[in-house]
């Protein structure tokens, strides 16, 4: 079976593993078990059970559609994000780039919770920047939160 010609037919409408071994001349388990594993391969492939049935269809997602389900789910900008995403803009990704913590005075508690969890690093000196993970974490923040 290709996976192109089965995506294709799923695309229009859902189908079943049994619907679609019948279209297709298998058995419903050898079917059941291919598609669950076009699912974990093709991230267009969806799958719904719905009481013993299960149902499978293939969907595009656009950028957007997937930024707004992530602000939707998380809410609003926290200040944890408001420190990343200022970390990120200058581009302070070591000590020698650091800036001052002071900038953030009104946010101690979420600084202070960044550091904990090895998001940002914070010198002796008082200055602050990103950590690889936090780099990472201030990226996703910046597509998510930019319009």
């Amino acid at each position: 079976m290709e996976d192109s010609v089965i995506i294709k037919k799923i695309s229009k409408e859902p189908y079943t593993p049994t619907e679609l071994a019948r279209l297709f001349g298998k058995h419903h388990y050898t079917m059941e078990e291919y598609m669950r594993r076009l699912r974990e391969r093709d991230p267009r492939v969806k799958v719904k059970t719905i009481g013993r049935a299960t149902i499978y269809w293939a969907a595009e997602e656009s950028f957007e559609e997937l930024r707004d389900y992530v602000k939707e789910t998380v809410g609003k900008k926290t200040h944890r994000d408001t420190i990343l995403l200022k970390l990120l803009e200058a581009g302070a990704f070591s000590p020698k780039i650091a800036i001052d913590a002071k900038l953030f005075g009104g946010m101690k508690a979420e600084l202070s919770d960044l550091v904990v969890a090895q998001r940002v690093i914070l010198t002796p000196n008082g200055k602050v920047y990103l950590t690889e993970l936090g780099k990472g974490i201030a990226e996703g923040a910046a597509l998510i939160y930019s319009e």
